[in-house]
């Protein structure tokens, strides 16, 4: 539902997750509006217009950072310790995985380890469930990614390596369980 097919009324910030009305703004806190009663039609337009420009094109603040990033000397060595740090918590989570019977390629890209969960009998959503219900570990089904991720679950390893030590050991307890 848009802004513009509603009746819109009292105007206010929610938290990101709340339940809306009707989202007109992304940073951090949402602006919604309630259906009780008419927003002025000047006040909507600015608010339109402050929702365009936050989604539709590159903020300053990160154009600025984006040059800074990209000329400043100090600013390759922090990417190359950034590389260096997703490279250890990749090789981490792939090997664990590995070692739990859950089978995992290593990946080339992003920050996501896709292991097929084919070895606990379960499907890629049961997996899910049960892992988050039992052990309190989230992962995503492998076919909210499609067909061909049917089997996995997508596992991301973008957190602090001492999380993903505590994620694979729940994740061995769980598969000592059901694999």
């Amino acid at each position: 539902m848009t802004a513009t097919s509603l009746k819109l009324g009292f105007i206010g910030l929610g938290i990101m997750g709340a339940p809306m009305a009707g989202h007109l703004v992304k940073a951090g806190h949402t602006l919604f509006v309630n259906t009780r009663s008419q927003v002025p039609a000047d006040l909507l337009a600015a608010m339109r217009k402050v929702h365009q420009f936050t989604i539709m094109s590159a903020p300053t603040t990160g154009q600025v950072a984006g040059v800074v990033a990209l000329s400043d000397p100090a600013a390759e060595d922090a990417v190359q310790a950034m590389i260096a740090s997703y490279d250890r918590r990749r090789r981490l989570i792939v090997k664990g995985l590995n070692e739990i019977g859950l089978d995992c390629f290593e990946p080339q890209g992003a920050f996501y380890a896709f292991p097929s969960v084919q070895k606990s009998g379960m499907s890629d959503e049961e997996f899910a469930n049960g892992l988050l219900q039992e052990e309190h570990v989230a992962v995503v089904p492998g076919n909210a990614f499609g067909v061909g991720g049917d089997g996995y679950v997508r596992c991301s390893y973008a957190t602090a390596t001492e999380k993903l030590e505590q994620a694979l050991e729940k994740m061995y307890r769980f598969m000592r369980r059901h694999g």
